[in-house]
């Protein structure tokens, strides 16, 4: 019984040793062990050595330049007043149109896959008939929407835009996504934080959308 409780006693020390330790006071820390990028098996060869943040990083590298910001411009009509003509005994109350005002702004993001301007991002984010609609590449140069493809069936809509030489992404096969597979989403996050970048895993697969 006794030696048990020194082993407690003992197993207690250490445990407090290492707490004090981790915290870094008294001057005392863990040394901390860099992983290695590269590691070399025999012959000479040199193997890289992954992890999910260097994944993560180098994917937003090579694919972040083909995503754009989708910006619109539509001008509305602010600030309708009500007047009251006393003297008009059949129509006294009528509205005066208030001011047009053009407005701009982000709404969204989509992903080049022409070199020569061709776009692809969600209708949604396009729905608007009356407006004009921008896009914003990585490096800040805007162009003007000059042709749009809706197809409201799918949240699909394809943009054009007057441009050469552009970055592209390379359009993967959905088939062969798996429940649990790592993703990552790169765009304009509410339409107001460009090139955002977050990770998540894919949550289901074959479920139908109803998109209006």
């Amino acid at each position: 019984m006794k030696a048990q409780k020194i082993l407690v006693g003992i197993s207690a020390l250490v445990l407090i040793i290492g707490a004090v330790v981790s915290s870094g006071k008294f001057g005392f820390s863990w040394p901390k062990i860099p992983i290695p990028q590269t590691i070399t098996i025999p012959g000479d060869e040199k193997v890289k050595v992954v992890t999910e943040e260097s994944v993560v990083i180098d994917v937003v590298d090579k694919v972040s330049p083909a995503v754009v910001t989708v910006g619109i411009t539509q001008t509305k009509r602010i600030g309708d007043i009500l007047e009251f003509d006393p003297f008009d005994p059949f129509s006294p109350f009528q509205r005066r149109p208030g001011k047009s005002q053009k407005l701009e702004q982000d709404i969204g993001s989509g992903f080049i896959v022409g070199s020569d301007g061709l776009i692809v991002t969600n209708k949604h984010v396009v729905d608007v008939p009356d407006a004009t609609y921008r896009v914003i590449t990585k490096d800040d140069k805007t162009y003007d929407v000059k042709k749009i493809y809706r197809d409201p069936s799918n949240d699909l809509a394809i943009l054009k835009i007057e441009a050469n030489g552009l970055p592209t992404v390379e359009m993967g096969d959905s088939d062969t996504i798996k429940v649990g597979q790592m993703a990552i989403a790169i765009g304009t996050a509410l339409g107001e934080f460009r090139h955002t970048v977050t990770t998540g895993v894919i949550s289901g697969v074959g479920r139908g959308i109803d998109a209006g």
